[in-house]
C-alpha cells in the first residue's frame, strides 16, 4: 500500500531532500564513506609533527552488517551481540583495499574505542597508539573491526609511517553517509 505524501513531504520532495521526518522517500540507497585521520604526536609535548588524511573503503562484510541490524538480527544476550565495531588495526599491507578484504596483515589492535555523533549521518571512532605500542613496526594501512561475528568493516592504506616510542598516535575514523 502507498504511503500518503502530505505537504512537507511535497516541498521537501520538490527540494530534493528526500529525507524528511515524516519518512524517507529514496530513490537510491546512501553512499557509505569515510576517512582515517592520524595525528602524529610528541609523546610528552604534544606537539604535532605530522597529519594523515585519508578515504577509506567500505567492506562487502560491514554491508551485509547494516542489513542484518535493519531486521534486528543480534543475539539477545548482551555479553555476546557485538555485531558493532569494537577495535582499530594498524598493519604493515600496502596492498590496494578492495571491497572483499578479510584482514589487516601483522595487526596491533586498540580497543576499547571512544565513539562520537558529528552529525545525524555520522560516527566517529577514536583512540590512542600510545608511546610504548607498535614501536619499531613499519605501518602502511588500517582497519576497523566488527566484533561479532568478526569481520573487516573498512580498510585504508596510507604512506609507511614507523613507530617509535617518541610519538604517540591519535586515530580518529569517521564513517558517514551521504
Amino acid at each position: 500500500m502507498d504511503k500518503e505524501i502530505d505537504c512537507k513531504d511535497r516541498a521537501r520532495i520538490r527540494r530534493g531532500n528526500t529525507f524528511g521526518t515524516s519518512g524517507a522517500f529514496i530513490d537510491k540507497a546512501p553512499e557509505m564513506k569515510g576517512h582515517l585521520k592520524i595525528t602524529v604526536k610528541n609523546a610528552k609535548t604534544g606537539v604535532i609533527e605530522k597529519v594523515v588524511d585519508v578515504k577509506n573503503l567500505v567492506m562487502t562484510f560491514t554491508r551485509t552488517q547494516i542489513s542484518h541490524l535493519f531486521a534486528g538480527d543480534f543475539d539477545p544476550d548482551v555479553a555476546t551481540n557485538a555485531r558493532y565495531i569494537i577495535s582499530v588495526s594498524l598493519g604493515t599491507s600496502g596492498t590496494s583495499p578492495a571491497i572483499d578484504d578479510l584482514a589487516i596483515t601483522d595487526p596491533v589492535t586498540i580497543t576499547p574505542l571512544s565513539v562520537t555523533y558529528p552529525s545525524d549521518y555520522s560516527v566517529q571512532f577514536s583512540a590512542e597508539l600510545d608511546s610504548l605500542t607498535g614501536n619499531g613496526i613499519i605501518f602502511r594501512e588500517a582497519g576497523l573491526y566488527f566484533g561479532s561475528p568478526a569481520g573487516l568493516a573498512t580498510r585504508v592504506v596510507f604512506s609507511s609511517m614507523t613507530k617509535s616510542s617518541l610519538w604517540a598516535w591519535d586515530i580518529n575514523w569517521i564513517l558517514q553517509y551521504s
